[in-house]
């Protein structure tokens, strides 16, 4: 499922959750993991309603681009991995430290000029 999202992101060339009128709740439904992936947190039932169960990010391989005002490069494999992870820490941290999760889906695909698409599915 995340891979088939990268790759969905990678040919409409756009970081996003919705592809094609596809939200992340759609592709949960569709591969039958909409009531697998759901979980309780404190008081209440986390569901892969408004992508609260996916994380999505976008970076660049083998080419200098921005990144805050500052030029940066994503040399190998290692910087790339590094780059997205760091965004995700910081920016959607929560989402990938639910406390009663227990399964991780990463889908990840780089175009031939070196866009780089992922996807993290929770469940």
């Amino acid at each position: 499922m995340a891979q088939s999202h990268s790759v969905a992101m990678a040919e409409a060339g756009v970081a996003r959750h919705t592809i094609d009128d596809v939200a992340s709740v759609d592709r949960y439904d569709q591969y039958s993991l909409y009531d697998t992936c759901k979980f309780k947190i404190q008081s209440y039932v986390e569901t892969a309603d408004d992508n609260e169960l996916e994380v999505i990010g976008q970076t660049y391989a083998g080419q200098e681009y921005p990144d805050n005002g500052t030029q940066q490069f994503n040399g190998n494999d290692t910087a790339v991995a590094t780059t997205l992870t760091d965004d995700w820490l910081t920016t959607q941290r929560g989402r990938l430290f639910y406390e009663n999760a227990e399964r991780i889906g990463v889908g990840v695909t780089v175009t031939n000029t070196g866009t780089v698409y992922a996807t993290v599915n929770i469940c």
